[in-house]
């Protein structure tokens, strides 16, 4: 189980529409415990009678760490389903409830997403949207280091670029060492004129041949399943070892209602063992996780990612299918839920 410290918020700040920043101190003078660049926290909450847990990068900078705080900067998630869009219950909470003054219950900082920091190769940072959070206190970490480094960062527009004026700072005082790349798929009139990015191209191997002369480089990539996959393929096209690539999604990604619609549209039913519990598989959950917490289930989870393995539990019947391909080992005839979801009528040891 993991040890949680309790956090005062001591400021919020606003980053986008759909992304804040909350500034988290520890609270009766405890120390900040140290962390990793690339290293995210679990943030614990209790709502309507349920302890939610969820993931959030560290997205620290060298001022901030000299003063003792964490900084994790949160997206409004948003799903679609026949009603509409909904929000993801600790998100929302976080963005419209969640105010300065008010304590939250955080884990000591986990993951394995960080710089070799054996290695003296460069580096090329691939990010997209909210994914750039972990690779802020990362880009930091490398230039302090000296290393040649690449930021290459997607984004919908102008107003959804996160910490641009961090990474142009740091691109001025890192006298050529950093370089970025920066991409608007739909960019405004504004953007534009103010031109703020480099092209509305997509990651491709035409791009990456002409921003990157041959190297023996490190890639860090972090942003949604499908970008990780494709990008990975990429740099394996050419020439860059499997082992020299990095990479983390920001959660569970949303399903397209196309994606797998015959699995979702059965009513599958789902029995929880251990907590002698039934019920029917519905899109409202996302994973089988998310399911047990509808029935008020507190299993056992941290990453929620499919990337520590605490969320195992026994598949004693049936079968699933994985939202995102775990990062994690799995037990054989375990399953991890927190990233499943069940193709047929299923049993859980939960």
């Amino acid at each position: 189980m993991d040890e949680f410290v309790d956090f005062q918020i001591v400021e919020k700040q606003k980053e986008n529409d759909s992304v804040v920043s909350l500034l988290l101190r520890p609270e009766k003078g405890q120390r900040l415990p140290s962390y990793i660049a690339g290293q995210y926290i679990v943030l614990k909450v209790q709502m309507n009678d349920q302890t939610l847990q969820r993931c959030y990068s560290i997205s620290n900078t060298p001022e901030l760490d000299n003063l003792g705080i964490y900084r994790v900067t949160v997206k409004r998630e948003q799903r679609m389903n026949e009603q509409g869009p909904s929000y993801g219950i600790v998100s929302n909470w976080l963005h419209s409830e969640a105010q300065v003054g008010m304590s939250v219950a955080i884990s000591r900082p986990k993951g394995k997403f960080c710089i070799q920091s054996d290695s003296n190769r460069p580096i090329v940072f691939v990010g997209a949207g909210v994914g750039v959070t972990p690779l802020l206190p990362m880009l930091y970490q490398a230039l302090k280091a000296k290393r040649p480094v690449w930021l290459i960062y997607a984004c919908l527009d102008g107003a959804s670029h996160l910490f641009q004026d961090e990474v142009k700072q740091l691109a001025k005082d890192a006298s050529g060492r950093f370089k970025t790349h920066i991409i608007y798929r739909k960019p405004r009139p504004q953007d534009r004129q103010e031109n703020q990015f480099n092209s509305e191209l997509k990651i491709d191997r035409a791009l990456i041949q002409t921003l990157l002369p041959l190297d023996d480089y490190e890639v860090y990539i972090c942003g949604p399943q499908i970008l990780m996959t494709d990008i990975k393929n990429l740099f394996n096209e050419l020439g860059v070892s499997s082992e020299q690539i990095f990479s983390e999604s920001f959660g569970a990604q949303q399903v397209e209602n196309s994606i797998r619609q015959h699995h979702h549209e059965l009513a599958h039913k789902v029995y929880f063992r251990e907590s002698g519990k039934e019920t029917t598989w519905n899109q409202q959950a996302n994973t089988l996780l998310e399911l047990a917490e509808q029935i008020g289930i507190n299993a056992e989870h941290s990453c929620r990612v499919g990337g520590c393995g605490a969320c195992e539990c026994e598949l004693l019947q049936g079968s699933i299918e994985y939202i995102d391909e775990p990062t994690g080992f799995i037990n054989e005839g375990k399953v991890l839920p927190c990233c499943a979801r069940p193709k047929s009528d299923v049993v859980l040891g939960i």
